[in-house]
């Protein structure tokens, strides 16, 4: 806090704004500019020894295409991308701590201000947490799918809970054919079953994964488990010393 601003007169923008299938700083690395400079200076060997484990990036073409296609899991078309990212007005970049990959939107007017912050270690937040990779595999955070279900974009790969449904799963417990009261009209339809789940009133208590054999929800027990408890917004309550 408390820092002047710099007298220096600020360098002109690129009037080249990236498309939406590339990253902003592709530009940058197409003229020969590195990410790891700061006002045109190298960073010191040491700091970027520091810093190694905490590298924050934006991601590349690879991860985005697996996380566009993830996302576009739960709505329909290119729909639940478009939201997020183009009309969201977004960036995506990844925070990297050793084999620990997570994606984050961050708003394109927050760019500059986030360049200058990615060299420090201790930056370990940074915009909306969409999810994180476990190898090849992208799983799409509480807070993504919170985003989508806010946006009107979650059209696909739903289910919604009653009441009574609520409370249980926001204690942790999986949902069974009593705690139901409706589903998404084409079913579980994701590729490894992963569903948003809601409440009566359709906002977003977390995540759940298909269970049942009929992922319409509708040849099954009232004993049977039908969606696996995932994750529930309750957490933050749960695990208050974590996420202070």
């Amino acid at each position: 806090m408390g820092k002047k601003p710099s007298s220096r007169p600020r360098r002109a923008r690129d009037d080249r704004e990236p498309d939406d299938e590339r990253f902003p700083g592709d530009a940058g690395r197409e003229s020969g500019r590195d990410s790891s400079l700061e006002s045109g200076r190298a960073v010191p060997k040491h700091v970027e020894k520091e810093r190694e484990s905490h590298w924050i990036d934006f991601a590349t073409k690879e991860q985005k295409d697996i996380v566009h296609e993830e996302v576009n899991m739960f709505g329909d078309g290119d729909g639940a991308w478009e939201a997020l990212v183009v009309r969201g007005d977004n960036n995506v970049f990844h925070y990297q701590k050793g084999n620990f990959t997570s994606i984050h939107l961050m708003p394109r007017e927050a760019k500059d201000r986030f360049k200058v912050l990615m060299g420090n270690p201790g930056l370990k937040h940074f915009g909306l947490f969409l999810g994180m990779f476990k190898g090849n595999q992208f799983n799409l955070s509480l807070e993504g799918a919170a985003e989508l279900v806010r946006r009107g974009a979650a059209t696909r790969n739903w289910i919604k809970l009653s009441d009574d449904g609520e409370k249980s799963f926001l204690y942790g417990q999986d949902i069974k054919k009593p705690a139901l009261q409706e589903v998404c009209p084409r079913g579980i339809t994701h590729d490894r079953g992963i569903c948003i789940v809601l409440n009566a009133r359709g906002e977003c208590l977390g995540l759940g994964k298909l269970e049942a054999r009929d992922p319409r929800l509708v040849k099954v027990s009232d004993d049977e488990i039908l969606v696996k408890h995932v994750v529930d917004r309750g957490v933050y309550l749960r695990d208050q010393d974590r996420f202070a």
